[in-house]
């Protein structure tokens, strides 16, 4: 899997246009990720990137990084033994590449691309 390119609104992944928000990992993407809050992201909106036990999950907070935590992300994550990086979504698209590229086994991505 690689991400090929990203803008605000599109990602294409190994060639593919994606034009909704989604999940991905080494086993794949998944699409139609979305929050039940919108900019606020609580752990229920990340079960599916956290459905493999991922060490890592990087979350793409859209273009202009609107996303925000929910207050008890931060310790939900950490029973979970999951580290949390949000960022927004064009650099959490380089880190995603980043973390294929050296074939971390152990990650997920959640990438907010409508916003």
């Amino acid at each position: 899997m690689h991400i090929d390119e990203y803008e605000p609104g599109r990602i294409r992944i190994d060639g593919h246009d994606e034009r909704a928000d989604l999940t991905l990992s080494l086993a794949g993407l998944r699409r139609g990720w979305w929050r039940k809050e919108g900019h606020e992201l609580a752990i229920d909106d990340l079960d599916v990137a956290l459905d493999r036990h991922p060490r890592t999950v990087v979350v793409g907070s859209g273009a202009p990084g609107r996303i925000r935590p929910h207050p008890d992300l931060a310790q939900a994550l950490r029973e979970r033994a999951t580290e949390m990086e949000l960022l927004p979504s064009a650099t959490a698209v380089v880190r995603s590449n980043e973390l294929i590229e050296q074939g971390e086994p152990s990650w997920a991505g959640a990438l907010n691309l409508t916003c």
